[in-house]
């Protein structure tokens, strides 16, 4: 992996990190395998995934949001349609 993307990398485990957020599942850890040279995020325990949700026509979202990739970074963060 190149440095480049190792900071791209590092600077977004770092937002997660610093994320406190109600709608924003919340980073746990880091787990570093050695034997396969792999990073993995844990992230706390979520009853349903996202997918499912869309998937069942009983589920009705109520506030719409949209993605809003901002200039700074083009991180992803969310804004209210209105």
């Amino acid at each position: 992996m190149d440095p480049e993307s190792i900071k791209f990398m590092g600077r977004k485990i770092v937002i997660l990190q610093r994320l406190d957020h109600p709608n924003i599942i919340k980073l746990e850890g880091l787990v570093v395998s050695r034997t396969s040279c792999s990073l993995y995020l844990v992230f706390e325990y979520m009853e349903h995934n996202l997918t499912g949700l869309v998937a069942l026509s009983s589920i009705k979202f109520i506030e719409p949001q949209d993605l809003d990739y901002s200039a700074a970074g083009n991180d992803a963060g969310t804004r209210e349609k209105g």
